[in-house]
């Protein structure tokens, strides 16, 4: 079993996602393994970028209020 990549992790959150102390403390594990498959290129297919389609259904569903 391989250390946890605490090193990597606090470096990635803190420099490139620019979170706070407090913010990283109050991520959730899913919410680390996410970032973590996210950086990696490991994105789950459930968890991949929506099309324009969809995003065109979102829009028009949801509106923008003015």
């Amino acid at each position: 079993m391989e250390p946890f990549p605490w090193e990597f992790l606090l470096g990635f959150l803190f420099s490139q996602m620019r979170l706070s102390p407090s913010e990283f403390w109050s991520l959730t594990l899913p919410e680390v393994s996410i970032i973590l498959a996210f950086q990696s290129q490991k994105l789950p297919q459930r968890l991949s970028p929506i099309g324009r389609d969809s995003l065109s259904n979102l829009m028009q569903k949801f509106p923008d209020k003015a």
